[in-house]
């Protein structure tokens, strides 16, 4: 069996207000290429995912400066196609 490819999708909670929250989604996908490690892979998207999620949470909550502290880096040789479910990332 050979994998082409892996996808992570990653949901975080934010509350707002007492018996009110918010909802960060975020899901990206990557194409193997021969010799790539699947598991490498999915751990390096799980990375990118959570600092994508962090930084649109602290941007919600209006913490842009914290936000702006969040690398969005991948290593290079992991190659993505970045689709958020909703909003920005920047």
């Amino acid at each position: 069996m050979k994998i082409k490819t892996v996808h992570v999708e990653l949901e975080r909670k934010i509350n707002v207000a007492p018996f009110e929250s918010a909802s960060v989604q975020f899901g990206v996908w990557a194409d193997l290429d021969d010799g790539d490690s699947p598991g490498d892979a999915v751990l390096a998207l799980l990375d990118f995912s959570r600092n994508v999620i962090k930084r649109q949470a602290y941007n919600f909550m209006g913490k842009h400066d914290k936000a702006k502290e969040i690398s969005l880096e991948l290593p290079e040789n992991v190659l993505v196609a970045v689709e958020p479910v909703e909003g920005d990332v920047t």
